[in-house]
């Protein structure tokens, strides 16, 4: 019995830690090399594809200093290289991992030499166009398209303004009830924005919620759950041990 109450602790330990967990937006690209020769990865159906990534840390990634043979470059709507890094594709199938920015519609792979190796579109995954009007009708917000929804002087597109406007200034994901719009100084309306019906998605585009990323959707954790949730995992692990003080006594 002593036994099987030791095992449910620890199961009753190990996922406590895991709201904690921040998933950041990447790009990931699956190379196939055989030789010199440098495909994309055919078994993969996206093999460019943007994901979330809970082990990924932007700020590591940044700091980090990138060495090889090779160089994803990465160019915005402007068609500016918005990064740069080095990187070595190693022979077989691998992929490669790099941080997700709303305003890139393109890439390439440049070899050492200056050749371009493999390049792409990467348009479907734009959510910030850069006009300097906030478009929530085109996926743009206050966390997809920070030049555009965040600046010192915001212009909103009419069927923006209009949604302002009827949701007190706040429009909130339907799903998380997070604000992803907002106007400085708005107030949070009460209600989240809904979701139009199938039958309407096409007539009323203004009401197309763009996709969040769960790291960006959800709202941070109150102060209670995680003080109740640090708590709850010294009293259990204090309970382990005195069960475990209580066995080898005896």
């Amino acid at each position: 019995m002593k036994y099987r109450i030791s095992i449910l602790v620890v199961c009753l330990l190990l996922p406590m830690p895991s709201f904690l967990v921040h998933a950041e937006d990447v790009f990931v690209f699956h190379f196939d090399r055989t030789g010199d020769k440098i495909m994309f990865d055919s078994t993969i159906t996206n093999p460019v594809l943007k994901t979330d990534d809970p082990s990924f840390s932007f700020l590591v990634f940044s700091k980090a200093i990138h060495s090889g043979a090779y160089s994803l470059d990465l160019y915005d709507v402007s068609g500016a290289k918005a990064v740069s890094t080095k990187f070595d594709i190693a022979q077989g199938k691998s992929s490669f991992e790099v941080p997700y920015f709303s305003i890139v519609n393109r890439f390439q792979v440049v070899s050492a030499t200056g050749a371009t190796v493999l390049q792409g579109d990467l348009s479907k995954f734009v959510t910030c166009n850069a006009n300097g009007i906030c478009e929530f009708e085109k996926g743009e917000n206050n966390q997809t398209c920070l030049s555009d929804c965040a600046s010192g002087n915001v212009k909103y597109s009419p069927q923006t303004q209009a949604l302002l406007d009827k949701n007190n200034g706040v429009i909130k994901d339907p799903q998380s009830g997070a604000p992803i719009l907002y106007k400085s100084g708005a107030v949070p309306a009460v209600n989240p924005l809904p979701l139009p019906s199938s039958d309407n998605t096409d007539s009323h585009p203004a009401y197309m919620v763009p996709t969040v990323a769960p790291a960006t959707q959800s709202e941070p954790y109150p102060v209670w759950v995680v003080v109740a949730t640090i708590a709850g995992f010294f009293l259990v692990f204090g309970l382990a041990f005195v069960l475990w003080r209580k066995r080898t006594k005896e």
